[in-house]
């Protein structure tokens, strides 16, 4: 009996790393500095901009294997000054290079560094371009708190609806995000993945498949993340100054938001109705319209000219120094409110209406308490390259 395989070695199937997708660009200041920005497109390479063009915002994606922690890798980590990994924990335990004997050791986590900035998030994602090429896999690194955890939601939702995340037809989408720290509004684009359908019969489809899917992906493996210091990064594409939106420079914030954002319902008791339309828009799976969104009761409010007396919300009337308040001054209070964890105080005085002086006064008032200590891990610090 002739011998042809390896038992263990010879089933295996491993897909080749294709290449690498950013999620943001280096940026040539008149210095001639560079610094890193954030864009709202995903940064690919020639033979994926054949196919989306040079400024995707939604690619079509798939897992390879079912094992979320060889697709999708998440980790504390501390780079140092060189190019390779120091330090790697997971919040509780971690484990990190000892300088003198070259051996990794076990430690505490987090420690100090991280509250410092030493350390940081760091997650690589490792997707199938199926409508690029079906065979290797692209990596994506990321180290945005609201990118993690938007995949994981994501991830758990379809394994949930379908049984599993190995070869499932899926959407990744960059969808716009308000964030608000440091007394500073800003906009980022965090990572999102739905269904590529919402066709209840291509999802019956799709289960009906789980048990083979899962059977014939355990043979296949992933090369290993390509985990190297981000400050070394030489690839990402190189753009001018003057090429970045309006607001866009160096030491601002990565986007900055309209001069006038949409009104947030205030009896809303989700998150503000922008980024619900802002991932509605962008997400192959129609959202239910958010109830705040539903016209009110009634024959609507007769417009009348500057300085002609109109019915405010509580029956009186609107004089020249009563003016209702701005849908900007709304979404300041909503904002300041929701930082510091008292908006269930006042959203009831905002749904009963507020005239300008009065939203004046609740803005001065909330900016009087104090914040709640926030963890590192909850603020958004992009890391873009």
């Amino acid at each position: 009996m002739p011998f042809t395989t390896i038992k263990g070695v010879s089933e295996r199937r491993r897909l080749p790393r294709l290449g690498k997708i950013r999620l943001g660009v280096k940026v040539l200041a008149q210095s001639g500095q560079t610094y890193p920005a954030e864009v709202d497109y995903f940064v690919v390479p020639p033979e994926v901009a054949k196919v989306y063009g040079t400024k995707p915002k939604a690619l079509d994606v798939m897992f390879p294997v079912q094992d979320r922690g060889i697709i999708f890798p998440q980790a504390l980590k501390w780079y140092g000054s060189g190019r390779g990994l120091k330090c790697v924990g997971d919040g509780e335990r971690a484990m990190r290079l000892n300088e003198q004997t070259g051996a990794m050791e076990p430690r505490d986590c987090p420690c100090s560094w991280l509250d410092q900035g030493h350390c940081a998030r760091r997650a690589h994602l490792m997707v199938i371009l199926p409508k690029v090429n079906m065979g290797g896999v692209y990596q994506i690194d990321m180290g945005s708190y609201n990118s993690i955890v938007d995949l994981n939601s994501g991830l758990d939702y379809v394994e949930a609806l379908v049984g599993r995340i190995a070869m499932v037809p899926l959407v990744l989408t960059r969808v716009p995000r308000e964030t608000f720290g440091g007394g500073q509004r800003r906009m980022h684009y965090p990572l999102q993945v739905t269904l590529a359908t919402n066709d209840i019969q291509w999802i019956n489809r799709l289960r009906t498949e789980t048990a083979v899917i899962l059977e014939r992906q355990a043979a296949f493996v992933l090369p290993a993340p390509v985990d190297e210091n981000p400050a070394f990064d030489d690839e990402p594409a190189v753009v001018p100054e003057s090429e970045l939106p309006e607001g866009q420079a160096q030491g601002e914030a990565p986007q900055a938001l309209p001069p006038t954002p949409p009104a947030i319902q205030p009896n809303a008791a989700g998150p503000p109705a922008a980024s619900a339309r802002g991932s509605a828009a962008r997400s192959p799976i129609p959202a239910e319209p958010p109830k705040s969104a539903a016209a009110p009761a009634g024959p609507p409010p007769a417009t009348s000219p500057v300085g002609r007396s109109r019915p405010s919300p509580n029956g009186q009337a609107y004089g020249a120094a009563s003016a209702p308040a701005t849908n900007k001054q709304v979404t300041l209070i909503r904002a300041l409110a929701e930082e510091r964890d008292c908006w269930g105080e006042y959203a009831h005085r905002v749904a009963a209406g507020l005239t300008k002086a009065q939203a004046s006064r609740m803005i001065e008032e909330i900016l009087k308490r104090p914040q709640p200590a926030q963890p590192a891990a909850a603020e958004e610090e992009e890391s873009y390259l």
